[in-house]
């Protein structure tokens, strides 16, 4: 396999933490590194992590994360693209080879 293929890769694996990390801070309330998950029938969107460069104070912009979730699903459709058109462009040198 080509480098092109593995930076692809690499692509779709950083799309998918960004795609974790969003959702992760959608469904807690909060970031990832922040205090832990509140009770099951109670959210907290007071406290708010630094990470990211956010204030503790600052309640969760769902939208922004939501906007984060669908870019990070656009580069990973563009690196699987990628991939796929190095895996035919090997298939087909292979085959003018043979």
């Amino acid at each position: 396999m080509s480098d092109t293929f593995y930076v692809a890769l690499e692509g779709m694996r950083n799309a998918e933490s960004r795609i974790e990390r969003s959702a992760e801070i959608i469904a807690r309330g909060s970031s990832p590194t922040s205090s832990p998950a509140p009770e099951a029938d109670s959210v907290d969107i007071s406290s708010y992590s630094a990470k990211d460069g956010r204030n503790d104070a600052a309640p969760i912009d769902y939208a922004q994360e939501l906007v984060q979730i669908n870019r990070a699903k656009g580069d990973y459709r563009a690196n699987l693209k990628v991939a796929a058109t190095q895996d035919r462009l090997e298939r087909e040198t292979l085959d003018l080879l043979a």
